[in-house]
């Protein structure tokens, strides 16, 4: 008896072009469709381009454009890729259609009646210099954009004197252990001599 097996690949960001990573982790996804099909197993291979997020609306504030147009832009340049390489994925889609947002809405909405998603007031990290809430992955630091390229050169100034002081202390510590060896073997020659002297008069 035939099977109904689904596969779903992962959706990469649309923010900007894939590369041989992109492509390791998915190509398994590929194997086992092309496997379940050869075994005669009815098989939906599907994934998309995921075109939300922040790494999109930053790539679109850094390019003055749309979100939208990044998303479109990379969504098909996407697909033109996996058709190339001959991913043999039988739907291939996006975050924006109109489908995928209605059956998104009824998901959440589902989770929400159910009690599973619930409304909070939570604190959020806000600059006021660029008069926006921080991405997640810079709230730690406490800073936005505008900071993250001088916080870059801060700690690569820090990493630089942190260097320099690790040759300095390496040089002290270097010149303390060769005097260290100089006097020792200076002692253990002048110890020897004495055990050879009194050894003779012996």
């Amino acid at each position: 008896m035939n099977r109904n097996i689904v596969i779903g690949n992962a959706w990469p960001y649309a923010n900007s072009s894939l590369h041989l990573g992109h492509i390791a982790g998915l190509i398994s996804g590929d194997i086992l469709a092309r496997y379940y099909r050869l075994t005669g197993d009815n098989v939906m291979f599907v994934s998309g381009s995921d075109c939300h997020g922040t790494p999109i609306t930053e790539r679109a504030r850094k390019e003055k454009t749309s979100p939208q147009k990044i998303a479109e832009h990379y969504d098909e340049e996407f697909k033109e890729l996996f058709k190339k390489i001959n991913f043999s994925y039988d739907l291939y889609s996006h975050t924006y259609s109109e489908y995928h947002k209605e059956k998104v809405q009824q998901l959440f909405k589902k989770l929400y009646d159910n009690g599973y998603i619930y409304e909070k007031i939570e604190p959020q990290c806000f600059c006021e210099k660029c008069n926006k809430f921080l991405e997640e992955i810079y709230q730690d630091e406490k800073m936005c954009n505008e900071y993250v390229k001088k916080f870059n050169d801060n700690y690569a100034d820090f990493i630089l004197k942190m260097d320099s002081a690790y040759q300095n202390f390496y040089t002290q510590l270097n010149d303390l252990y060769n005097g260290y060896i100089e006097k020792y073997n200076t002692d253990y020659e002048d110890f020897t001599n004495k055990m050879l002297t009194a050894y003779n008069q012996y």
